[in-house]
């Protein structure tokens, strides 16, 4: 993950994107099936302790955690799903 991390927020538009805290007019917090923005603002919090506050070893746990809680049932779901089609047929 950290080496993900690192490749995004050097990717200056999207960085810029977020520290400008430009993202916040595109987020979808109505999305039954979304996560209400919750990602994106642990993106922006991430960015901010690198990139603002200037943390060398920043803490990603927050935004893993997110990403983990949040996307485990997509997963489950998706495989799930998967398994009667991969059944029927």
């Amino acid at each position: 993950m950290n080496s993900s991390i690192a490749c995004l927020s050097n990717c200056t538009e999207l960085t810029t994107y977020f520290l400008t805290k430009e993202y916040e007019k595109d987020l979808n917090k109505t999305n039954p099936r979304g996560l209400k923005g919750r990602l994106a603002e642990e993106w922006y919090n991430l960015l901010y302790e690198y990139w603002v506050e200037n943390t060398r070893a920043g803490n990603p746990t927050s935004f893993k955690n997110t990403i983990s809680k949040n996307f485990l049932n997509f997963f489950i779901s998706f495989h799930f799903i998967f398994s009667i089609i991969k059944y029927k047929n």
